[in-house]
């Protein structure tokens, strides 16, 4: 017999059935009303740690001409914020699907992208009982990058940078044991990846006295 059913039977040996358990609807409901969208969830002053992840979707264009490129990618970004838990033993689902205006997030921005990217995918974010939260938003970027080797067996190395546009490692922290995710690479015919890596930078700058981090995506490739 697995845990579901045995919860599920103590529920209804413990509650009848007319016992607590409580719907998807009132679930979502106590969690939109302790929700701050404002605040971010640090807990005995400790900053909130932030796993993120790119995963490489394509590399659309190289144009050498104007030393541009265009990629393809997701970002998964995971968190935890405490207030959007839930602890009732007797509901039949550990994780739910919210609108991601209604919670806080690490408002992670690219750094040096030309115009502004286009962000392809719903603004929803998936929310597991413990308060951990994953938000996976799709992008296309176009950035700036020398190109003069793209087309040599030593490729062209270029590099993207995301990070929080606000808070400082005393807010916020970023994971430096991801890898970047290529399960989903299309490849094609107009370009070979040789690698594709991804590492936390820490910077101090004139404006703040305090350290911010950035996460930089490093894709090395040529023409095929």
């Amino acid at each position: 017999m697995d845990s579901l059913k045995v919860v599920l039977i103590v529920c209804l040996l413990i509650y009848g059935s007319h016992g607590t358990k409580k719907s998807r609807e009132e679930i979502v409901k106590e969690i939109l009303g302790r929700a701050n969208p404002n605040n971010i969830p640090i807990v005995d002053e400790q900053p909130v740690k932030v796993s993120f992840k790119y995963s490489l979707q394509d590399i659309y264009t190289a144009d050498v001409g104007t030393d541009q490129v265009e990629l393809g990618l997701w970002l998964v970004i995971s968190w935890k914020d405490r207030s959007l838990s839930w602890s009732n033993e007797c509901t039949t689902f550990n994780e739910l699907t919210l609108p991601s205006k209604y919670i806080w997030l690490p408002h992670i921005e690219v750094y040096n992208s030309i115009g502004k990217p286009g962000i392809h995918s719903d603004q929803l974010v998936r929310v597991y009982k413990d308060g951990t939260v994953t938000f996976v938003p799709q992008y296309t970027i176009r950035f700036s990058c020398a190109l003069e080797n793209v087309t040599t067996e030593q490729g062209a190395a270029c590099t993207l940078k995301f990070g929080p546009w606000t808070y400082d490692v005393r807010d916020l922290v970023l994971d430096e044991s991801q890898q970047v995710d290529l399960t989903t690479y299309a490849g094609g015919e107009r370009f070979q990846l040789i690698e594709a890596k991804q590492k936390v930078n820490k910077k101090t700058y004139p404006c703040c006295p305090q350290s911010f981090e950035d996460i930089e995506l490093r894709v090395t490739f040529k023409k095929i």
